[in-house]
C-alpha cells in the first residue's frame, strides 16, 4: 500500500488596498468549504450549505438499496428528522446514485441465553464526506503547526487562511483524497495549494513522461458561479486527462470569476512538491532508512527534478546530488529539496500501529481494508504538512522577490519614486519572512525553513534582489545627474544671453561716464570691450560643454 502526494501551488496578485474586500467577496460567494477561527482550534466555521447538500445526497444514495450478490440486498434505514421531503422527493426526479462512495459495516455481538448472536449494520460513505473531513483535518493540522512555533504576527496579523470547495478526481478508477487552500495576504496575493493523493497497491513505480505532466483521468469542479447555494453543489463540470498545472489554472479562472477585483495570474511561477508513503513496508520493513532509499531513490530524484523514466534510469552521478538536497533524515522519513521542487518520504511502523488501533474493531469486517486506507492516507497527509507548510513559506516568499526582480526589469523609467517603493517592499519582505520575526522558539521547524531557504536559493535570489536595487538606484543617481547637469547647463546659457544683451549698455554707460558724452570714443572701446566679453563667454561655454 502505498500514497503519492502531489501538492500544487500558484499565486494570484491583487491590490493590497483589496485585501479586506477580496476576503470578505470569498466568504460571501459561500467558495469557502471550513477554516478555523483565530486563537481557538475547537472554533471551526463549516459551510452549512456545502453540509446539508451531503446530508441529502447520502440519504438520496441509501433510498435506493445495494445489491450485494444474486439473493443479497442492502437496505439502508433512512434519516430524514434533518431533511425537507419535498426537496428531497425534488431532488430524486433530477439525480440518481453514482458510485462516488464505498460501504462500510459494523458488527454487533449480544448473547441471549448463551448463544451468540452478531447483527451487522452496513452505511454508505460518501466520497465527499471524506473530502470534507479531509478539509477540516487539514485546516486543523495547519493551525497546530502555527500554533507550535509560529509568532502571533505570523500567524493573524498579515494572513488569512480558507479552505476552498473541494474537486473530484478519479483515477484507474479510484477516487482520490483532495484539498484546496488559498492563503490571502496583506501584501497582495493570493496563494492557492492543490494537494491531490494517489494511491498505489503495490510499489510506486516510475513514470514515462515527467511526473509532473501525468494527467489524472477524470476531474470534476463545482459548476463556476458568481455565488454557492444549495441548489448549485449539484451542477458540476468534468474535465479530462488534466495535469495538476491545469487544475491549477481552472481553479484561478473560478477564483478570478467570483472576486471581480482585477486579479493577475502569473502561471509561470506555479510551482510543485511530493510525498512519498510506503506502507508495505509494515509487512516487510526495511533494514534501515538507507535501504528504504536505496528502493526510492529513483522516485525522489524523478520528482526531484520532473525528469522522465530514460533520463532516471541512467542518473547514477545524480546520486550525490539527491543526498546534497537533503534536509532531513530520520529512521522513519526524510525531507529533500531543490530549487524546482520539495520530497517527503515516509515509512513509519508507528503510524501503522496508529490507524491498526483506529481501525481495530473493524478487523472481521470485509471493508476493513477500505477503513484502513481511509485512515492511513489521512495521517500520511497530515504528516505531510509538516514540512509543507514551511515549503509553502519559502514558496511566497520566492515569488515577492521574483516579482521585485520584473519590476526592476521591467521598469523603463528609472526615478526616486519607483526605488523607494521597490526599496519598501524588499523590506517588507525581509522583514516578514525572517526567522527570527517568524518563530518564536528555537528549534526544528524553524531549522528546517532555514535550509530549505537555502537549498532553494532564495537567500541567494535576495541578495541578486538588493545588488539590482542598489544597480537601479546608481541609474536613477546618473539620470538626476545628467538633469541637473542639462539644468545648469541651460541655466549658464541664460545668464551668458543675458550678459551678451545687457553687458553692451552697461559698458555704454560706464564709458559715457568716463569719456563724457562729448567724446565720440566712448562706444567705439565700449564695443571693443563687449567684443572681448562675448569671445571669453564662449570659449567658456564651449570648455563646459565638452567636458560633460
Amino acid at each position: 500500500m502505498n500514497f503519492k502526494n502531489i501538492f500544487g501551488y500558484s499565486i494570484l496578485k491583487f491590490n493590497p488596498e483589496d485585501y479586506y474586500q477580496v476576503v470578505q467577496k470569498l466568504h460571501n460567494a459561500n467558495l469557502i468549504l471550513t477554516y478555523t477561527l483565530h486563537g481557538n482550534s475547537e472554533d471551526v466555521f463549516v459551510n452549512k450549505d456545502f453540509n446539508d447538500y451531503l446530508i441529502y445526497k447520502n440519504v438520496l444514495y441509501k433510498s435506493e438499496g445495494i445489491k450485494t450478490t444474486e439473493n443479497s440486498f442492502f437496505i439502508f434505514d433512512l434519516d430524514t428528522d434533518q431533511i425537507s421531503e419535498t426537496i428531497f422527493n425534488n431532488l430524486k426526479k433530477h439525480f440518481s446514485r453514482k458510485d462516488d462512495f464505498s460501504i462500510s459495516s459494523t458488527e454487533n455481538v449480544s448473547y441471549i441465553d448463551g448463544e451468540k448472536f452478531i447483527a451487522k449494520f452496513h452505511d454508505i460513505h460518501l466520497y465527499e464526506e471524506d473530502l470534507f473531513d479531509c478539509a477540516i483535518q487539514v485546516d486543523k493540522a495547519y493551525y497546530e503547526i502555527e500554533k507550535m512555533c509560529l509568532t502571533t504576527n505570523a500567524r493573524y496579523n498579515s494572513q488569512e487562511r480558507r479552505l476552498l470547495l473541494p474537486l473530484r478526481i478519479k483515477h484507474n478508477g479510484v477516487y482520490l483524497l483532495n484539498y484546496v487552500m488559498v492563503t490571502i495576504f496583506k501584501e497582495g496575493i493570493i496563494s492557492l495549494q492543490i494537494c491531490v493523493q494517489d494511491f498505489v497497491e503495490k510499489q510506486l513505480q516510475l513514470s514515462e513522461s515527467p511526473p509532473r505532466y501525468n494527467s489524472f483521468d477524470e476531474v470534476t469542479f463545482y459548476k463556476d458561479k458568481k455565488h454557492y447555494y444549495f441548489d448549485d453543489y449539484w451542477e458540476e463540470e468534468t474535465f479530462e486527462n488534466i495535469n495538476i498545472d491545469g487544475i491549477l489554472a481552472e481553479y484561478k479562472k473560478r477564483i478570478i470569476n467570483l472576486v471581480n477585483l482585477d486579479l493577475i495570474s502569473n502561471d509561470y511561477f506555479d510551482s510543485v512538491s511530493w510525498g512519498i508513503g510506503d506502507y508495505s513496508a509494515f509487512k516487510n520493513p526495511y533494514n534501515d532508512y538507507q535501504a528504504f532509499f536505496n528502493r526510492y531513490k529513483k522516485n525522489i530524484g524523478q520528482f526531484l527534478f520532473n525528469s522522465d523514466k530514460e533520463l532516471v534510469e541512467n542518473f547514477k552521478e545524480r546520486e550525490e546530488e539527491i543526498l546534497d538536497s537533503r534536509i532531513r533524515s530520520d529512521k522513519d522519513l526524510s525531507f529533500y529539496c531543490s530549487t524546482y521542487s520539495s520530497v517527503f518520504s515516509l515509512r513509519s511502523e508507528r503510524m501503522a500501529k496508529l490507524v491498526e488501533t483506529t481501525v481495530e474493531e473493524l478487523k472481521s469486517s470485509p471493508y476493513y481494508t477500505d477503513e484502513y486506507k481511509r485512515f492511513a492516507s489521512i495521517n500520511f497527509l497530515i504528516a505531510n504538512l509538516n514540512f509543507v507548510k514551511f515549503y509553502e513559506m519559502s514558496f511566497v516568499k520566492k515569488y515577492f522577490l521574483k516579482d521585485l526582480l520584473n519590476q526592476i526589469s521591467e521598469s523603463k523609467s528609472r526615478n526616486i519614486k519607483d526605488y523607494n517603493r521597490m526599496i519598501k517592499q524588499l523590506n517588507t519582505v525581509k522583514f516578514n519572512y525572517d526567522k527570527e520575526v517568524i518563530f518564536f522558539t528555537d528549534g526544528s521547524p524553524k531549522t528546517l525553513y532555514e535550509r530549505i531557504l537555502e537549498k532553494c536559493n532564495i537567500n541567494d535570489l535576495e541578495d541578486k534582489v538588493e545588488n539590482f536595487l542598489k544597480l537601479f538606484k546608481d541609474d536613477v543617481q546618473i539620470i538626476k545627474d545628467e538633469k541637473k547637469n542639462a539644468n545648469e547647463l541651460l541655466l549658464l546659457s541664460i545668464s551668458s544671453i543675458l550678459t551678451i544683451v545687457l553687458g553692451y549698455t552697461g559698458l555704454l554707460n560706464i564709458f559715457k561716464t568716463i569719456l563724457g558724452k562729448e567724446n565720440p570714443n566712448y562706444v567705439f572701446y565700449s564695443i571693443v570691450v563687449w567684443g572681448v566679453l562675448i569671445v571669453i563667454i564662449f570659449i567658456l561655454n564651449i570648455r563646459r560643454w565638452i567636458l560633460k
